[in-house]
């Protein structure tokens, strides 16, 4: 099973039984800044620290 879709999954789960899921949107922003940063490196030319996006 791929893990986007256990998240996928267990997200719908946590909708029904009006539970929080695994991974909630606090932790799923923390694993996309890495990325929202090298793409903001990419597109501005410079450095760009993590800091800097929240």
């Amino acid at each position: 099973m791929d893990s986007l879709g256990h998240e996928l999954r267990d997200f719908q789960c946590a909708v029904r039984e009006d539970r929080e899921p695994t991974v909630n949107g606090e932790e799923g922003l923390k694993s996309l800044l890495p990325v929202a940063a090298a793409l903001e490196s990419n597109r501005t030319g410079r450095r760009v620290f993590i800091d800097e996006l929240v």
